[in-house]
């Protein structure tokens, strides 16, 4: 089962947090500690563009972010190649049913296995991008410590460079829902 909570904290000047945004996978929630602003509500695909400037699903952020692109059911390869160097690429067609073009997904792993690209593209153009590097063990796994995500249709990008990673660790419920105080 791939987890559904997610908890962001948006980096300002000097490493500081300026805002923080929660999710248990069903519900929310937000605080912009500059401006004081705070939301909170059900999840919709674009809490992570509101409240961080992300152009990713919740669910989305949360596979990207452990390495595992998003794979929607009824996917295929339509295109795939093998480089030199042992680099493999596949492309992947998905209908989502409401669009005639087929969204892409763009994968790309190195001479060793590990994912090194993926990118999603629709009708519009490239909806993101993700590198990932400085791959390292985490648990007995390789993980990628570096992920460097852009968004070329909102102009915006993300790094998340992790310091420490522990999979599968257990978690308090809490770390994932944030206490809004009303009228504060």
């Amino acid at each position: 089962e791939r987890p559904a909570r997610l908890r962001v904290e948006v980096l300002g000047l000097f490493d500081q947090v300026a805002g923080i945004v929660a999710t248990d996978g069903a519900r929310f929630a937000f605080v912009d500690l500059a401006s004081g602003r705070r939301e909170e509500g059900p999840v919709d695909d674009d809490l992570l563009w509101r409240t961080a400037r992300i152009d990713l699903a919740p669910s989305e952020a949360v596979a990207l972010l452990l390495g595992a692109p998003p794979i929607d059911d009824g996917a295929h390869v339509v295109a795939a190649r093998s480089f030199a160097d042992g680099a493999i690429a596949a492309t992947l067609a998905v209908s989502d049913g409401e669009h005639a073009e087929p969204a892409r997904l763009e994968l790309e792993w190195d001479g060793a296995g590990e994912l090194r690209r993926a990118a999603r593209t629709d009708a519009s153009g490239e909806r993101w991008s993700a590198r990932f590097g400085d791959v390292r063990d985490a648990g007995g796994r390789p993980f990628a410590h570096d992920i460097a995500l852009e968004f070329p249709r909102v102009g915006a990008s993300a790094r998340i460079e992790f310091r420490s990673v522990e999979l599968d660790p257990v978690l308090s419920p809490g770390l994932f829902v944030l206490q809004v105080p009303r009228g504060g």
